[in-house]
């Protein structure tokens, strides 16, 4: 059965949620999706879907990811916080599975808050 992942993102900068509002091209978010697909090109990842996910997560409050996995989202979360170390990045996800839920917060290329996802 494939594996769907609901998945909402906040990048927080000064203070001030940036995917809040309807940012203008040119914004912390294009700059984000420009540097996660420089990070997602050369792995195993359909970058292109990705990249909408996230865009539409960090646009429209939520976007729809296939066959990815907490542990997929911590590893691209985690280098764009690198490159971003000013900025908070708050993921909220709900997978296939009643109790594949997590939350994360990374900050400065770390995981600042984790829970979940909740074994059986």
């Amino acid at each position: 059965m494939p594996h769907y992942t609901l998945a909402e993102i906040g990048v927080i900068v000064d203070g001030e949620n940036e995917t809040q509002y309807a940012p203008e091209p040119g914004d912390t978010i294009d700059q984000v999706l420009d540097a996660a697909k420089i990070y997602l090109e050369p792995l195993n990842y359909s970058t292109k879907d990705v990249l909408n996910g996230m865009k539409q997560a960090m646009r429209n409050g939520r976007g729809d990811f296939g066959n990815m996995f907490s542990e997929d989202f911590e590893k691209i979360f985690i280098h764009l916080s690198a490159k971003f170390p000013e900025a908070i990045f708050q993921l909220r996800c709900v997978g296939s599975e009643f109790k594949d839920v997590y939350l994360r917060e990374f900050t400065s290329g770390k995981i600042s808050f984790s829970v979940g996802p909740f074994e059986s």
